[in-house]
């Protein structure tokens, strides 16, 4: 390493930028999570890195409590973020249908009830607010993506580092066109991770079979069973909604019929709330589809499932390992796909970001 004025210097620089980006988590944390929950959240944590029994072994133990309370840290910033990237497009879409209907109810039901046009102002004002400020915060790009990558690079080195490989802290996810190295801070503070402990340096005392399972049944068997579970789940919600929009479509084709077949007088309530349905429900099914294209439920649903078969594929091979140098060829293996997977969905999903659709 170059030692001397100028790289002791660049070198101190470096420290206390990690020491700043790591402080972020903590700050988060701080400010979050009541002690008690976050006692409780890093217990879990603890526990999925590796059960008890696992951690009887002291270099184990000692890389989860490395790891692990980053790690909590991150991947409660993603949720927190990804929770307010859903509901925000949520409110967004409900908005902008709601603006519709109420503007319907004041030129149909209500003619002289100028007042509603307050509320359809009101509901246009915040979907232009949502959409300002999702913008403004870059919540896809600055936080959800980037907490979600550090998380799950942080879970990945928990593993590597127990079969005594070095993670590779040298990965770029980029940023956005107005600043590349936005996310410059997660390589840092994932750096600074690995810094915080000698794991890396001590001899593995794990036979074989402990090594072996704890990457099989608590790394990729974890993996597996988020991806199977998370498929299931966007499948469900693909077919729900799909249901509301076929439910939405039937009823808006039956009040159109009823319409054009004047089974009504003109001007009577019945045949208001005929001319309620025919721009009410579109201004719904509008909503509902501009749901399913931002979430994609059905074709993350398949992307997760694929993972799960693949990652079952390496737990077999898993169990036909002889010898450490296996193991962690397999580890590798695990941790590229991993790694791949996270960076092209989430790349994916940070390219979407809330617009005002028509």
């Amino acid at each position: 390493m170059d030692e001397g004025a100028p790289y002791d210097e660049a070198a101190a620089a470096a420290r206390k930028r990690i020491t700043g980006d790591l402080a972020r988590l903590d700050e988060f944390n701080r400010k979050s999570y009541p002690p008690a929950d976050w006692a409780r959240s890093a217990a879990q944590t603890v526990d999925l890195l590796a059960p008890v029994q696992y951690r009887q072994w002291q270099r184990i133990d000692r890389i989860i409590q490395q790891i692990a309370p980053h790690l909590n840290r991150a991947d409660q910033m993603a949720m927190t973020a990804q929770r307010a990237f859903r509901w925000s497009s949520y409110f967004l879409f409900a908005s902008t249908a709601l603006a519709t209907i109420v503007a319907a109810i004041e030129a149909v039901v209500f003619p002289h009830l100028w007042e509603l046009t307050i509320g359809e102002l009101a509901l246009l004002a915040a979907s232009v607010a949502i959409v300002a400020a999702e913008q403004a915060w870059r919540n896809n790009n600055k936080h959800w993506f980037a907490y979600r990558f550090l998380a799950e690079r942080l879970r990945s080195a928990c593993y590597l580092l127990a079969v005594g490989i070095s993670p590779e802290t040298g990965f770029d996810i980029g940023g956005t066109t107005e600043d590349p190295a936005q996310n410059g801070w997660v390589r840092r503070a994932f750096t600074g991770v690995l810094g915080e402990g000698d794991s890396r340096q001590q001899d593995i005392a794990e036979d074989l079979e402990t090594l072996s399972s704890l990457i099989r049944s608590h790394w990729i068997g974890g993996q597996v069973g988020y991806f199977e579970r998370t498929s299931r789940n966007l499948l469900s919600k693909h077919r729900a909604v799909r249901r509301l929009l076929y439910t939405v479509l039937g009823i808006t084709i039956a009040a159109a019929v009823l319409h054009s077949l004047r089974i009504w007088p003109l001007g009577s309530g019945e045949t208001q709330a005929l001319v309620m349905c025919a721009i009410g429900l579109p201004a719904v099914a509008g909503a509902l589809s501009n749901v399913r294209s931002i979430r994609e439920f059905s074709r993350h649903a398949f992307r997760y499932a694929r993972m799960a078969a693949v990652l079952r594929r390496y737990m077999d091979r898993l169990e036909d390992t002889r010898d450490i140098a296996g193991l962690r060829r397999l580890t590798t293996d695990v941790n590229d796909l991993l790694t791949a997977e996270t960076s092209g969905w989430l790349v994916e999903v940070s390219a979407r970001s809330l617009e005002i659709h028509g």
